[in-house]
């Protein structure tokens, strides 16, 4: 894995910077296109906090992936947020993203890749955690199989 990119996020503001290295993967693999594509599908919500974990080659994937963790904010909620990974791909020039697992997966603070398994580190609320301050570390890990990121077992 090669870090090749870092982005600069103000929801506030409403701008993004990339600052993307040779990599030899195309835009769609951007930082900026990758954030686009997630807060085209998140309508009247804020995203921020955008972090690449990992890029480069994924098994399971024809082509490398970026994997990301992101949040939500907003969405006509208040304050609400949640905290979530996609992994990503470029198709003929054009972000995609791999089929999340089911259910609610957040509070994602780090993702990493490990013989062809991704492993999320995250901090769920514990029993008497207010909503802002989970304390509780779990980790879950996950597959690419059939196009989509499944759960191992």
């Amino acid at each position: 894995m090669r870090r090749v990119g870092a982005l600069i996020f103000g929801p506030a503001l409403g701008f993004c910077f990339a600052l993307l290295l040779d990599c030899g993967l195309g835009h769609a693999q951007s930082a900026a296109a990758i954030q686009q594509y997630v807060a085209k599908r998140n309508p009247g919500c804020d995203i921020f906090g955008f972090a690449e974990n990992y890029r480069g080659p994924l098994a399971g994937s024809p082509r490398p992936v970026v994997i990301a963790a992101y949040t939500v904010e907003g969405c006509g909620r208040g304050n609400y947020y949640e905290r979530f990974f996609g992994v990503f791909y470029d198709e003929n020039g054009t972000v995609q993203q791999y089929k999340k697992p089911p259910g609610t997966l957040n509070g994602v603070e780090r993702v990493t890749v490990a013989g062809g398994r991704i492993t999320v580190h995250m901090k769920q609320l514990g029993p008497n955690d207010p909503r802002c301050c989970p304390t509780v570390s779990r980790q879950a890990v996950f597959e690419l199989r059939d196009g989509a990121i499944v759960p191992v077992k």
